[in-house]
């Protein structure tokens, strides 16, 4: 499996304004953590980590990520766990890495992909994909980039389940292999399809009609019998 290197470099300041200060000059806030070496702020190019994030590995690429101030072996990399966003622009805005040995398995979720032109799809049904990654056990240098699911014998109502996925060799799928992965749903008429949007419109009225009117719930407990006797006494 391919390793991309990437060179951060280590911060001391990490409040707010430093971060906004490392962004506005083209890098990324982060922090390193893992293999029982002290957690590490570090701050890395944008343009960079895009490239990154954007291989065909994936979210699961191994990284070399070379820190100044951090030493580690060879048998070690780093591996991106999470990555915050911006709300509006989708650009990273901070990220974490843990470091991981290569020589001891990790668990990490891989992309199904579907492959083959269904039957069932030819003759007007619809595939519906439940599962579109599922979580894996191996070495980090066998992780695949996607395991496949050859949906071409698929007729109308038929299914893949996991047991039908074919993962390489010293690759553990951790799911249920019994789960469905896919379907073909058959076709429906337009008046089926009239009839569902009509139930969803009456569900929609019911719930606006037994919706609790404004100022119902002050927030102050309902009087009790008790209460109610109480003030009848006085």
């Amino acid at each position: 499996m391919e390793t991309v290197k990437l060179e951060a470099q280590a911060r001391e300041d990490t409040g707010t304004g430093a971060c906004r200060r490392l962004r506005r000059d083209g890098l990324v806030p982060g922090i390193v953590y893992g293999q029982g070496m002290e957690a590490a702020a570090i701050a890395v190019p944008s343009k960079a980590l895009w490239e990154a994030l954007h291989t065909h590995q994936g979210a699961n690429v191994l990284v070399d990520l070379q820190v100044e101030g951090v030493k580690h072996t060879s048998e070690v990399a780093a591996m991106i766990k999470e990555v915050q966003r911006d709300p509006v622009k989708r650009q990273p805005v901070h990220v974490d890495f843990q470091w991981i040995s290569l020589s001891e398995t990790v668990r990490v979720r891989v992309p199904i992909q579907v492959e083959g032109d269904s039957v069932g799809v030819k003759e007007g049904g619809a595939l519906d994909q439940i599962i579109y990654e599922i979580e894996v056990e191996c070495l980090p240098g066998a992780i695949p980039d996607v395991l496949t699911i050859d949906i071409t014998e698929l007729d109308i109502h038929d299914s893949r389940h996991v047991s039908d996925l074919v993962a390489p060799e010293g690759v553990t799928i951790l799911h249920e292999p019994t789960d469905t992965v896919v379907t073909i749903a058959a076709p429906i008429s337009l008046e089926e399809l009239e009839a569902a949007v009509a139930e969803e419109e009456l569900l929609g009225e019911e719930g606006a009609i037994g919706e609790i009117p404004e100022g119902s719930e002050t927030g102050e407990e309902e009087e009790t019998e008790e209460q109610r006797e109480q003030e009848q006494e006085r």
